[in-house]
């Protein structure tokens, strides 16, 4: 029933159900299973509505998502569409940004739907400090100075999730490349809402160069 349902929707019919029957045959050895669909009609969307949007227009935010007025609605795509609003705004300094779901509204005929999309901003924050401690190893693999040119966003700048995480990873990589597979990197970050800044502690311990 579910995997009907899911192939229904997937072409646009939001509304349609599936019961199923099952009966007996004489013999009792097996059974007669019927599917009674009903498909209703093909749901198309109408509008797409941002709610408490404030420092982003609608129409920025409409283009950073797949799901379009005057298609149909997949509702597993515009899952996925969520998640992308959420880490655009992340990328965009609201570090505390949510986007907690959303709300359908049919029109009478059943045939359009309105989705509204509440959103949550929150502040945008700008990278204030970043304070790097290193338990080292007895060979280090990398300076404070070096860890420091690899930092991005730099001080000063909005703070971009993505562009942070792409540097976690990059000197991960770098102790990996050096033999320290086992070294370990925890970001520990202090928001000040007050002032839209967040400082950034970077605590690395390097481990032991694995042979």
């Amino acid at each position: 029933e579910q995997n009907i349902l899911k192939t229904y929707k997937e072409a646009g019919y939001y509304l349609a159900t599936v019961q199923t029957d099952t009966n007996a045959a004489p013999d009792g050895k097996t059974v007669l299973v019927t599917f009674e669909i009903t498909e209703g009609p093909q749901i198309e969307i109408r509008e797409i509505n941002f709610i408490g949007n404030q420092s982003i227009p609608s129409k920025t935010l409409s283009k950073q998502i797949k799901t379009r007025v005057g298609k149909r609605f997949d509702e597993g795509l515009f899952e996925q569409d969520l998640i992308t609003l959420l880490h655009y705004y992340q990328d965009g300094g609201h570090a505390h940004a949510k986007i907690s779901g959303y709300e359908k509204r049919f029109t009478e005929d059943k045939t359009g739907l309105m989705l509204d999309i509440p959103v949550d901003e929150g502040p945008q924050y700008i990278v204030g400090t970043y304070s790097i401690t290193i338990q080292q190893s007895e060979k280090p693999a990398f300076s404070e100075g070096k860890i420091r040119e690899m930092l991005n966003p730099a001080e000063g700048e909005i703070f971009n999730r993505g562009a942070f995480q792409n540097t976690l990873d990059t000197i991960e990589q770098g102790y990996r490349d050096k033999g320290y597979i086992l070294s370990e990197i925890t970001p520990i970050p202090h928001y000040d809402e007050i002032n839209g800044t967040v400082d950034m502690a970077l605590n690395i311990v390097e481990g032991d160069v694995i042979i």
